[in-house]
């Protein structure tokens, strides 16, 4: 019958709605069931046509550019943050520019696209660059596929798929790598720090003492440093923008905090107020650049930190394996972990996380390892600490 397919014999059939915008449906029963409720659901469609569905967009494309235009509007209200609307933007963007079947994804009919589609080969050019190496890690393709994921089924609830080619698409991250980078040694770090360029060694020693994010620091104004006290406040940050620069407020709410300095970097940062050139003034900005601007990080990352870890010689003269810059919040994060002298709520509250549950899996790395040391520390205490001084006392006596 014209229509229907059958999927399996006699129980099973694929209706195919495409006339009404509605894509392809299944139906469990009889071929002449499955026939009838085709045209029932064709009558129903043309009784009833909301605006949206009227509205239907026949490419990928551009029935993404519409879910962009409703988070947009998300973001303007304040249900989304600035990073997660441009992270949408560009998993979309990643989706429809994939070619398929000698064509861009975007340029497909929304309809045509199937979960065989989504689930082969548009995921693996998606994951994989044209050399076939993994590009994406494990997180970010999860993440993609979240957003892929909303598309679709947002697609679905304004009547324009019949159902999502997307629902039962799963990425796993059991092989994924671990979320933070590795411990680096104080050593280390400092060996580092000494051998950074004097512009970039500010920067640099300050993200390894505070532990603050990138964008936070880049925000940073001399109105926020209280170096009377030696408190630094954290109540704004430099937001990824189409356009320009956008400050606003921290990552999440707990990310306004007052973060203790320590004297060195006190010392650091009054002397580099008393020097800092009138040209870099306009903005009242801590680490602005040369003309006085917010700076891009990533410039602090390519032209201060890697240097600095090509120079440095640490323990006997050998080289510091490169460090990016979110190393140096996870450097700030190991020290205070390992120390134990902080409580696990001081630990969040100084990193700006929601409580210490989101620290833990965040560095979770850290905590096992902080444990298993002391750990190993008993053991070693019990085996050779009061056992090994009495047998020496016994051995003196005879």
């Amino acid at each position: 019958m014209q229509g229907i397919r059958e999927v399996k014999r006699g129980k099973l059939y694929r209706i195919d709605l495409r006339s009404i915008d509605r894509g392809v449906a299944t139906f469990e029963g009889s071929a002449l069931e499955a026939h009838n409720e085709r045209k029932r659901r064709i009558s129903e469609s043309k009784r009833i046509r909301p605006a949206h569905v009227l509205n239907h967009p026949r490419f990928v494309a551009v029935a993404y550019e519409r879910f962009i235009d409703l988070q947009k509007e998300r973001r303007d209200d304040g249900e989304i943050g600035q990073a997660e609307y441009v992270n949408k933007k560009m998993h979309g963007q990643r989706m429809c520019d994939v070619i398929f079947k000698g064509k861009p994804v975007g340029s497909h009919e929304l309809l045509d696209l199937t979960y065989d589609d989504l689930r082969g080969p548009i995921k693996k050019s998606i994951t994989e660059n044209k050399r076939g190496k993994k590009e994406l890690s494990l997180r970010t393709i999860k993440s993609n596929f979240v957003t892929i994921k909303q598309f679709f089924k947002w697609c679905v609830a304004r009547g324009w798929l019949s159902l999502s080619p997307a629902e039962l698409i799963k990425v796993s991250l059991v092989n994924s790598k671990p979320a933070i980078g590795r411990r680096i040694h104080p050593a280390e770090m400092a060996a580092v720090i000494s051998a950074a360029s004097p512009f970039y060694r500010r920067e640099i020693t300050f993200a390894a003492y505070t532990g603050v994010r990138a964008g936070e620091q880049v925000a940073l104004t001399w109105d926020d440093i209280d170096l009377k006290n030696g408190y630094i406040d954290i109540n704004k940050a430099k937001k990824k923008a189409e356009t320009g620069h956008l400050i606003g407020t921290p990552k999440t709410s707990h990310g306004v905090r007052e973060i203790k300095m320590t004297e060195n970097l006190r010392q650091m940062l009054r002397k580099w107020k008393l020097e800092q050139p009138r040209s870099m003034r306009h903005k009242n900005l801590v680490f602005p650049t040369k003309t006085g601007e917010f700076a891009d990080h990533s410039n602090w990352y390519k032209r201060g930190l890697i240097p600095a870890c090509k120079a440095a010689e640490y323990a006997g003269g050998i080289g510091v394996e490169r460090i990016i810059w979110k190393d140096l919040r996870n450097f700030y994060a190991s020290v205070l972990i390992f120390s134990k002298t902080l409580a696990d709520k001081e630990v969040a509250a100084w990193l700006g996380h929601s409580d210490s549950n989101f620290t833990y899996k965040q560095y979770a790395r850290y905590y096992r390892d902080r444990d298993r040391d002391d750990n190993i520390i008993n053991v070693l205490d019990d085996a050779f600490g009061t056992s090994a001084i009495k047998t020496k006392n016994l051995a003196g006596n005879e």
